[in-house]
């Protein structure tokens, strides 16, 4: 989301693996590699991408609610509840209720937050829309991709601009959404659809 505000695009492996130790195979090193899976591994590149989109102070509500120490120890079930602490002994750490509380509720809102920011975006698309694409995601400088759109529900995805005849003449037809059998169907059979009715709750 921050490299999309200062004009950037959707990248999922936004954080490259990670060497860890080497290791010796038939005599040569190499330098096995894994996933980034912590806050303070991917830091540096948040915090970069946060100062070009020109918002460096938009990571202090994750700060406020990351612990490195007490996520590893609910993750591993490495603590201990005692009275109103809870301890984790191979840190040598200890929590008061309130300190938990703080740290949950923190985490809570700050999750509460953005699905509400994501949902409020995606409802703002009544209509399809036409859009542009970023020129490293084009085969030709007037491709173009339409938002597509389910009633009561906003933005649902995006898919090709193509119009029937020109999916008929060979462009290939793409999209990217989660749609119900009954509407991948209806897209199928007609590769221009892109405003959806809403779906019983």
């Amino acid at each position: 989301m921050l490299d999309i505000a200062a004009g950037g695009f959707f990248l999922g492996p936004r954080f490259p693996d990670v060497p860890t130790r080497k290791k010796r195979k038939s005599g040569e090193f190499w330098l096995p590699t894994r996933p980034q899976r912590f806050y303070e591994e991917k830091l540096p590149e948040l915090e970069r991408l946060a100062a070009a989109a020109g918002i460096p102070d938009v990571l202090a509500p994750i700060r406020e609610v990351w612990d490195r120490d007490l996520r590893n120890a609910v993750f591993h079930a490495d603590y201990s509840i005692h009275c109103s602490e809870t301890r984790i002994p191979a840190k040598a750490k200890t929590y008061s209720d309130d300190e938990i509380e703080t740290l949950v509720n923190r985490a809570l809102a700050y999750h509460e937050a953005v699905a509400v920011l994501v949902k409020g975006y995606r409802r703002s698309y009544a209509e399809p829309e036409v859009v542009a694409l970023h020129p490293d995601h084009v085969t030709h400088p007037d491709e173009r991709a339409v938002v597509m759109v389910r009633e009561g529900e906003g933005a649902i995805g995006l898919k090709h601009a193509y119009t029937a005849d020109e999916v008929r003449a060979g462009a290939i037809a793409w999209h990217v959404a989660r749609l119900s059998e009954d509407e991948a169907k209806a897209l199928r059979a007609d590769p221009t659809l892109a405003m959806f009715q809403a779906r019983s709750p």
